[in-house]
């Protein structure tokens, strides 16, 4: 039988079964939300122990465990053209899933949401993206995918975030698709403003994003771009950018030619001149002294003497030599 784990105690965890059953059993270092597989016949409870999961069953359905179980704390978008929402509890079983535009809609009437319902998310999202690659959402290159989460816990949701965002490449990896996946965090204004747009937070984002990413250029026609694919819009985003990298690089910059940036080929030629003049510079300084004392015989060989010493050893070598009588 499947259980949720609901609470844990120093040694027990107080669980929910699939069946609305709440009962206790011993802790094996379970964690709260967390799903396990659990055979009744063997798990053996002293009549204590059923005693309170009998109580525990009483005071969660009717006060506060039943309203904490059922109660939305965490709100998911998926986004790839369809538009997906999930609403999970503080213990990330998905309690709905809805879609946000058409193409979300069919897709989850290909999809048992009643296998969705009650899962974690992890699990939702793994089924779901199955479903995106059986319909052929990840055949087209540049495929993209923006997950967002938003909760009254930014650090909760980070950390759901970056899972969510593990989970679905891994998923896609393991389908034999290649897609791009990002994953943000929003504010709950962020969410409503979406909603009241009739799209999701993550393609409201990407929309701004490639609106900035026109620039000055182009005017770009946000309503109209929010019925796009997530493909489209980060295809022509990517197309913004490399304008702007191109125009950047451009000589016709309106710098003189001695000012403008220096080029690949070039950068590589002025660090060789300056790695040859580094080393005779220091070819120079290690010079030892019997090679200094070196070039400096040989400049004084070239060095003219003096016109009177000249004279002097000329008349030296034209004397006679004096011979014995």
């Amino acid at each position: 039988m499947k259980v949720v784990v609901l609470e844990i105690h120093k040694n027990t965890v107080v669980i929910l079964s699939d069946k609305g059953c709440v009962m206790k059993i011993k802790n094996r270092n379970y964690v709260i939300g967390q799903e396990v597989l659990i055979d009744m016949e063997k798990t053996k409870m002293p009549k204590r122990i059923f005693a309170y999961a009998l109580a525990a069953s009483i005071f969660l359905f009717l006060g506060l465990g039943i309203y904490t179980y059922a109660t939305p704390y965490t709100y998911i978008s998926l986004d790839v053209n369809p538009s997906i929402e999930y609403s999970l509890n503080r213990f990330r079983q998905v309690l709905s899933v809805t879609g946000v535009n058409d193409d979300g809609t069919n897709l989850l009437s290909e999809i048992n949401i009643s296998n969705l319902k009650n899962k974690n998310i992890q699990d939702a999202l793994s089924l779901t993206i199955e479903q995106l690659s059986e319909s052929g959402y990840f055949n087209l290159e540049e495929s993209g995918m923006i997950i967002t989460t938003s909760s009254t816990n930014s650090e909760d949701d980070i950390t759901l975030a970056k899972d969510l965002q593990m989970v679905a490449n891994e998923q896609i990896a393991k389908l034999g698709h290649n897609a791009f996946v990002m994953s943000e965090v929003i504010t709950r204004e962020r969410l409503e403003e979406a909603r009241s747009a009739g799209v999701t937070p993550g393609k409201m984002l990407l929309v701004e994003q490639l609106a900035k990413s026109a620039g000055t250029s182009e005017t770009i026609n946000e309503e109209e771009w929010l019925q796009k694919s997530i493909r489209e819009i980060l295809k022509q985003t990517h197309q913004y950018k490399e304008q702007h990298q191109e125009s950047n690089g451009d000589s016709g910059n309106g710098l003189p030619d001695d000012d403008r940036p220096l080029q690949g080929s070039e950068t590589e030629t002025v660090k060789e001149e300056e790695k040859n003049r580094e080393q005779e510079m220091n070819s120079s300084e290690n010079a030892s002294p019997n090679s200094q004392q070196k070039q400096d015989d040989a400049d004084d060989r070239n060095t003219p003497m003096d016109p009177s010493e000249d004279t002097q050893n000329t008349n030296n070598k034209n004397a006679t030599p004096n011979k014995g009588n």
